[in-house]
């Protein structure tokens, strides 16, 4: 398949977005797909903004996430202004 790039009046770099090729069984059909960065940005989409925050605390350790509650919990004793 070739990937080809949307076409720009502004002059900015472009990514692909979708691939084409001829069927090899019909040539006069062309089978077209999106391309692997399309697909990744519709994954960070559904993950949502918090998706890297979840894939990266799902690699930690128990220690890790203690570690990690009680400094949340100092951060927000700190941003409440209470001691």
């Amino acid at each position: 398949m070739t990937a080809r790039r949307p076409e720009s009046s502004t002059g900015c770099s472009s990514v692909a977005l979708f691939s084409d090729a001829t069927t090899a069984a019909d040539r006069r059909r062309t089978a077209i797909a999106v391309t692997d960065n399309v697909t990744q940005y519709v994954h960070q989409l559904e993950a949502g903004p918090a998706g890297c925050l979840v894939a990266a605390l799902e690699k930690t350790t128990p220690d890790q996430r203690r570690l990690i509650t009680k400094g949340v919990k100092t951060l927000r004793t700190l941003l409440d202004g209470s001691n």
